[in-house]
């Protein structure tokens, strides 16, 4: 049972791609990392309750950075001390919940100005608001490589599958950023048992000093206290990360 549990893993860092820079010289904040981003550098704030591996946990990137889709790149991820502390342990982190800053491979090289943001911004209201949000075949991809990788470290054959996402609304809006949320259901079967999460999945696309980037999470769902919460994170961490890099 507890492989089976384990195989949320992949799963839920792969759902939340469905939706979609300070000088050298500044000082950091605590509890806060440098990134490079085409050339820029971005201080990167902590979530409260969240934090980025030390030097000695960078490994566990290497488990985040393959399941990002391959036209993003992964700058930082933010995780729990508890999942941090089973990967320094040598057990597999269960990745309940976690945030990702990634930036796309295609822009990440020049400079995205807030007239260019503007289409991309109406877009994924106009999709919110249409209720169509696809799984799409990279994504499948992904999950079949998922399932294949698990079932190969649990040694039993373990299938994973993720419903239509479910988009609930727009919750982040302005000029340089826009937020969503999207709600679905993992499942994790094997010939014996199976399991099923409901997962929220929120993603900001904003415009940082020049730089687009998708700040994106995870967060267990029971009730709609779940997706409050997960929003107000992901949106402290959004104005952070602006009053960082004016």
């Amino acid at each position: 049972m507890a492989d089976i549990m384990q195989t949320r893993v992949p799963s839920l860092l792969i759902v939340f791609t469905l939706a979609f820079v300070a000088s050298a010289t500044a000082q950091v904040p605590d509890h806060s990392t440098r990134v490079v981003a085409g050339g820029v550098v971005l201080i990167v704030p902590a979530i409260n309750g969240f934090r980025f591996p030390t030097e000695g946990e960078r490994g566990i990137n290497a488990l985040v950075a393959p399941i990002i889709l391959p036209k993003n790149r992964l700058l930082a991820a933010l995780l729990t001390d508890g999942d941090l502390r089973l990967f320094a342990s040598g057990r597999q982190p269960g990745f309940d919940e976690y945030f990702v800053l990634q930036i796309p491979r295609s822009v990440e090289g020049r400079v995205v100005t807030l007239n260019e943001f503007q289409p991309l911004r109406r877009g994924i209201r106009e999709q919110q608001k249409s209720g169509q949000i696809k799984i799409s075949p990279t994504v499948k991809r992904q999950l079949a490589d998922a399932s294949k990788q698990t079932s190969d470290r649990a040694g039993v054959k373990i299938h994973i599958s993720i419903t239509e996402p479910i988009p609930l609304g727009v919750f982040e809006d302005t000029e340089r950023s826009i937020g969503v949320t999207i709600l679905s259901k993992v499942r994790a079967e094997t010939i014996e048992v199976r399991t099923e999460d409901l997962m929220l999945s929120v993603s900001v696309v904003t415009v940082v000093r020049g730089k687009l980037l998708y700040l994106n999470g995870a967060c267990t769902f029971h009730s709609m206290i779940d997706l409050s919460r997960c929003n107000s994170q992901v949106t402290a961490w959004l104005s952070a990360l602006h009053a960082a890099n004016p």
